[in-house]
């Protein structure tokens, strides 16, 4: 046999030793009537033979929880009494039966290996309590990324849209941050909460993944674990650009503040608020008042709402194991970030 039929022949068997234990796959729905049917029909098709499903409704006034209780009989509905945003999934993971749960969107669509790969993965990796999937574009079927990168500045950014080879994915093996992580249950019920209540919407998925690093854990990427994606259809069809302009600042300041140590706080601050005063300049000389006027909002939010703040991040860093100095070289990459954000971003 050759070469290329030995690994083919290799990594057949390991699939074969991969044992398949519940997975429970949590669907986070607003007014998703028109959206979540798309990940639900994929759920149809995966091969994957132990899975249950828990559609968290986000107090939809649409009618869907009603529409999928009747369409989709064998998914368990979990509805909550307001709209939380992924603070929803604290509550999910109580309920959930698997010994992993999935954190999903609903505006995503699985390729049927998806779980099994995903699987694999936490086999290749015993000690592993997380994995992400590679995400790929709904419309285009073309891969969005193979890596993604924080500044520290706590500004983010990936290499969506750059060119890639099917070698740079392969040598991709650690998901920097992703907001689609599937978890082993016990180890998400054992923190104190998977998504911050106070974010409502985004960054909730870089917090999780610096807390994940401070105690000593990471997130494994798995390349052949493929979701397709619609980015940010429920928040486009609710927010303006200034609201989400305001969470995803307000959220950054958050995470800065409660996760990095006291000196790094310190030290940093001068280039964490610099370029977001940069940012500000630019909305400004746009005209563009509104999100100029958010980001000033976000940062008078966390003034505001201090005592919280210091209260948060005493609790996690009584949790810390691993330095900031670590999980800088596996996180940070200043160059491609703000090569992102202020040259070639497209998403």
């Amino acid at each position: 046999m050759n070469e290329t039929g030995d690994m083919v022949h290799k990594s057949n068997e390991a699939v074969s030793e991969v044992r398949y234990p519940t997975i429970s796959l949590l669907i986070l729905s607003y007014n998703g009537r028109h959206i979540t049917p798309m990940i639900l029909d994929s759920i149809l098709k995966l091969d994957y033979p132990k899975k249950k499903t828990i559609i968290i409704d986000n107090a939809s006034t649409d009618g869907s929880a009603t529409f999928f209780a009747l369409k989709y009989p064998w998914a368990k509905i979990v509805t909550m009494e307001k709209n939380i945003a992924y603070a929803a999934f604290n509550y999910a993971v109580k309920v959930c039966k698997g010994e992993y749960c999935f954190i999903l969107n609903n505006d995503i669509e699985f390729d049927p290996r998806c779980l099994k790969e995903i699987m694999l993965e936490f086999s290749l990796h015993p000690d592993a309590v997380a994995v992400g999937p590679a995400l790929y574009d709904f419309v285009s079927r073309k891969q969005l990324y193979t890596q993604k990168y924080l500044s520290r500045s706590f500004y983010n950014g990936s290499n969506y849209g750059m060119a890639f080879t099917a070698r740079d994915d392969e040598l991709a093996k650690i998901e920097i941050y992703t907001g689609v992580p599937i978890l082993k249950t016990s180890f998400a019920r054992a923190l104190p909460y998977v998504f911050d209540p106070d974010y409502f919407l985004y960054v909730e998925d870089v917090d999780l993944a610096y807390r994940l690093r401070l105690i000593g854990h990471t997130i494994y990427r798995a390349r052949k674990a493929i979701i397709y994606h619609k980015p940010s259809s429920t928040a486009k069809e609710i927010f303006s650009n200034a609201r989400l302009t305001f969470l995803i600042e307000r959220n950054t300041y958050q995470t800065y503040f409660k996760n990095l140590a006291w000196f790094n706080v310190l030290i940093f601050s001068p280039y964490f608020f610099g370029l977001r005063l940069l940012n500000l300049m630019r909305h400004v000389v746009r005209g563009n008042f509104s999100c100029a006027k958010s980001m000033i909002g976000a940062w008078w939010w966390n003034v505001t709402h201090i005592s919280r703040l210091v209260s948060k991040r005493r609790a996690i860093q009584r949790m810390r194991k691993v330095s900031d100095s670590v999980i800088f070289k596996e996180m940070m990459n200043e160059k491609k970030v703000i090569s992102y954000i202020f040259g070639r971003r497209k998403h």
